[in-house]
């Protein structure tokens, strides 16, 4: 009877058994497998989060650029006679970027030219005589030499614009000082480093402004080598330029006249009211892992003070 029990004894299963080399070699195929999948799903997802990052980044640096080119090109012109240019468009020569100046009227009491100004001098701008050219009436000039003054006390630098009306030609001054002596009103630019006068100014085609005037277009990034960015200089201050959109790589502008034509310029000698609109391409580019990404808006607009005309 006992060995009977001891033979049951023996012949019982072992519990004991361990994994083969071959069910530990497919587990490790397995994990591996496993662990690959993970980790390319991770780098998927961080490479469409970088791509989408770039896609928004340069999407938001065009839209800032056109918004912003968009506001000023329909404060163009304000105060300004169409005699006057308030747009000029030069165009980037073989497709390069163009580039784009607005100006506008600050004040409404605009001087008249009542004593020559000679080109290589700093002859004061004389506004008003005891001649008799119209509009230099030495008694009627008060209002406008209080508004220059006080304006050009409330700011720290401030501009004025002179244009032969009958030839275009014109120049940006810093204005600096302004003087009555019982016989002459006149106003001075800056001497010192303001350098001379650059054409001749005669009297009764020349009128005298207190101006804005952007010139936007495409320079070198100062930061990032390689990159250009959206910039503005404002009334000829090519030392201090304002920097406005980064990674914008083309700036195409269009003007579509009132006639139907299109033209890729405009010259200060062109009638700016005869503007219908501007057409504003604005690109930026860049480039990840080899692959380039590019945004592009384009958006057109009207220069609003032509309709004060």
């Amino acid at each position: 009877m006992a060995t009977k029990y001891m033979n049951w004894k023996l012949s019982l299963p072992t519990s004991n058994k361990g994994f083969t080399v071959i069910e530990l070699l497919v587990s490790m195929v397995i994990g591996l497998i496993m662990v690959s999948i993970a980790v390319s799903t991770v780098l998927s997802g961080k490479d469409s989060y970088q791509t989408n990052l770039i896609r928004t980044r340069m999407s938001q640096n065009v839209r800032g650029a056109l918004d912003i080119l968009g506001t000023n090109i329909k404060q163009a012109g304000e105060r300004l006679p169409d005699n006057v240019p308030a747009i000029e468009l030069v165009n980037g020569a073989s497709g390069a970027p163009d580039q784009l100046i607005l100006r506008r009227n600050i004040l409404g009491e605009v001087l008249t030219l009542c004593e020559p100004i000679n080109i290589g001098t700093q002859n004061p701008v004389v506004f008003g005589n005891y001649s008799t050219t119209p509009g230099c009436d030495y008694a009627a000039q008060d209002a406008k030499y209080n508004a220059w003054r006080n304006h050009r006390l409330a700011n720290t630098i401030t501009y004025g614009f002179i244009i032969n009306t009958a030839t275009k030609q014109s120049e940006i001054f810093e204005y600096r000082r302004e003087r009555k002596t019982g016989s002459r009103f006149f106003i001075r630019r800056r001497a010192a480093g303001g350098g001379n006068w650059q054409h001749n100014y005669p009297v009764g085609n020349t009128s005298v402004y207190l101006i804005e005037q952007w010139n936007f277009s495409l320079q070198a990034d100062p930061v990032i080598s390689g990159e250009t960015i959206l910039s503005v200089v404002e009334n000829d201050d090519t030392s201090n330029p304002l920097h406005l959109a980064p990674a914008i790589n083309d700036l195409q502008i269009e003007i579509e006249l009132k006639d139907g034509s299109v033209v890729q310029s405009l010259a200060a000698t062109d009638d700016w009211s005869n503007i219908k609109n501007l057409d504003v391409t604005i690109t930026s580019e860049e480039t990840h892992k080899g692959k380039v990404y590019k945004s592009e808006l384009n958006a057109k607009f009207f220069p609003r003070n032509i309709l004060s005309l």
